[in-house]
């Protein structure tokens, strides 16, 4: 077991390098180890890398410390695709629930907050009964804050547009797990999906994730949360292309790699982003082919 102590950028590299990690370029590596801290990056990350040998963990053989970064990197993107899409999806829901509740209930919220208006469901913790979630709802009328404080002070109602703005879907295991800076890609979700556990399917982890946003009529959580693993799997992957067995197997997901960047006719720049500084009517070429007609990468999405 680790002995724990505090160490420096340089102390932590002569230790990986007593570990078998490969050092390319030491200032890079001391840089990136006091940004991300050797915790986060290295002990979160290592172990798709390392073997045990004598009862000590060392790096396989060729590991560098580049490609340890790059994982730590498609999993720090792919969380901030998480969230962006959870963020998307809460949205989208809070506004289509409000929509139903103030058609069928009206939007005075001593008539939609009714309990006989709704099915309750027993449920195990009470925050998830619906007399926990009116309870909650009661709770958040009270607040002094804006725009319900507002609503209620001035309109004399609370219509449930307003209230649900203030209301935090916190059963949202990966939203959660992104917010609080969570390792993401082989992360295994507690909660099952009904449709999922009556079937053989053997969706799981982030595919299920996936999978379930792509049940989803309003499809834009879907598109960011696929497009950015779609993206960092590409990046990754080019660069590291043995790690194409192991990501595929624990993000439950076939990998095909591809080399393609962005380009349009107004520009000589080629882009890894689609959408990067609000290009429009991108096409899709191979970057070799992009080189040799002259495009050279951007700057800003092909560091």
């Amino acid at each position: 077991m680790d002995e724990i102590n505090y160490t420096t950028p340089t102390e932590q590299i002569e230790k990986l390098r007593s570990q078998n990690m490969i050092i390319l370029n030491e200032d890079f590596a001391k840089e990136q180890l006091q940004q991300c801290g050797y915790s986060n990056l290295i002990k979160s990350y290592r172990d798709p890398y390392t073997l045990v040998s004598n009862g000590r963990k060392i790096y396989r053989s060729g590991i560098t410390f580049e490609q340890v970064l790059s994982l730590y990197t498609l999993d720090k993107n792919l969380r901030n695709a998480v969230m962006s899409a959870m963020l998307d999806l809460e949205e989208h829901i809070k506004e289509a629930a409000a929509d139903v509740v103030a058609s069928s209930f009206g939007v005075h919220q001593d008539r939609y907050l009714q309990f006989r208006n709704y099915r309750d469901k027993s449920k195990r913790k009470r925050r998830f009964s619906l007399a926990g979630i009116l309870e909650t709802m009661q709770k958040t009328l009270k607040t002094d804050k804006n725009p319900i404080f507002h609503y209620s002070s001035v309109h004399g109602i609370v219509p449930p547009w307003i209230l649900f703005k203030s209301i935090y879907f916190s059963s949202l295991e990966y939203r959660n797990l992104a917010a609080h800076g969570g390792r993401i890609y082989n992360y295994e979700c507690k909660n099952k999906l009904r449709v999922i556990q009556n079937t053989n399917s053997n969706f799981h982890g982030f595919s299920l994730l996936l999978l379930l946003l792509s049940f989803f009529k309003y499809s834009s959580p879907f598109e960011i949360l696929n497009d950015a693993l779609t993206k960092e799997l590409n990046r990754h992957c080019n660069l590291f292309p043995e790690d194409i067995t192991y990501l595929g197997q624990i993000l439950n997901v076939n990998i095909t790699i591809s080399n393609n960047v962005w380009v349009t006719g107004r520009s000589k720049k080629y882009h890894r982003d689609k959408h990067c500084s609000g290009i429009l009517n991108a096409k899709s070429i191979d970057v070799k082919a992009a080189e040799t007609q002259s495009y050279t990468p951007c700057k800003k999405c092909c560091k």
